[in-house]
């Protein structure tokens, strides 16, 4: 029956608008029947599927990468392989009934967020979709016309709140909003990066328009107790030779950040020069749970003039 609405649906979409691109079903479990038999009908029968996509709250990010690893063998068959979208992702829920303030400023949050972003990016998932941005407050009359359970609408989001949002209700900024900032601080060329601890996820990029190369570390567990505090040495290869400026960023318990203008606090920021030939090296303090963004920009300009 979903099958025969989709089909429905999107021949008056595409009438309308040729150009749109249309999918889905967007369900709570991405192993659910419902989307594991639709893409086989839609493969089956010939279907346009632009796209699939699902929801995932889970705070191993080795399950989100498993999941849309399943999730891209399912597509094999198509002449050209719908996107994969994750319109809903989080860490995983906590104890029902269990909410405080304090949960959502840990640094962990944002942690988990990182890690598994990242592993979106290796995979090649085509989007991900942070659920959600701003924590709401539910509102009873409003609702009442039509919503039969307000209860439940209340205890979930007025007694003991999820707490997921980028920001609060009234605004403040949580963690997990700096990584989303981090990451568009990078560049948009990814370079090659590596390591060689299990727990501690990197990636590089540059950005030649602001002569920038940057490289983030989330260390995070999935398990808390084995979450450690470590000492990172970054070995950069074929830097350009020159002055340049090294600015460190980073996501922990110290709340460095302006809740003013929305942007991180550095903890670190100094000049460097480096030569022709020669690998450099850089340490920073990785506290367990914590993200950092690592900031080289050219300065050899700067010099000359």
């Amino acid at each position: 029956s979903y099958m025969e609405y989709y089909k429905f649906t999107i021949e008056a979409v595409l009438r309308a608008y040729p150009e749109a691109r249309v999918g889905g079903p967007a369900p709570a479990g991405g192993d659910s029947k419902l989307i594991v038999d639709f893409i086989e009908l839609c493969k089956r029968e010939g279907t346009r599927l632009d796209f699939v996509s699902w929801h995932n709250y889970n705070d191993d990010p080795a399950e989100h990468r498993a999941l849309a690893q399943r999730m891209r063998e399912r597509l094999n068959g198509f002449e050209k392989r719908p996107e994969m979208l994750v319109t809903e992702l989080n860490k995983g829920f906590e104890e029902f009934g269990v909410s405080f303030e304090d949960q959502a400023m840990m640094p962990r949050r944002a942690a988990a967020i990182a890690a598994i972003v990242y592993e979106y990016l290796e995979l090649g998932v085509d989007w991900t979709f942070y659920y959600h941005v701003w924590d709401q407050v539910f509102m009873p009359k409003e609702f009442a016309p039509f919503y039969e359970d307000l209860p439940i609408m209340i205890v979930h989001w007025n007694e003991f709140p999820h707490r997921f949002g980028m920001f609060g209700v009234d605004g403040e900024a949580r963690p997990q909003y700096f990584v989303y900032r981090m990451l568009s601080l990078m560049g948009d060329e990814r370079l090659f990066a590596a390591c060689d601890h299990s727990d501690l996820r990197v990636m590089a990029a540059q950005s030649a328009e602001e002569g920038s190369l940057a490289v983030l570390l989330a260390d995070y567990a999935a398990d808390p107790a084995n979450a450690v505090d470590q000492t990172v040495t970054i070995r950069f290869k074929g830097l350009t030779p020159g002055r340049k400026q090294l600015e460190v960023l980073r996501i922990d318990d110290a709340r460095s950040w302006s809740d003013e203008t929305l942007e991180l606090v550095p903890i670190e920021r100094r000049d460097i020069d480096t030569i022709e030939g020669y690998d450099f090296r850089l340490q920073v303090g990785c506290p367990a749970d914590s993200v950092i963004l690592l900031r080289i920009t050219d300065r050899t300009a700067e010099t000359a003039s």
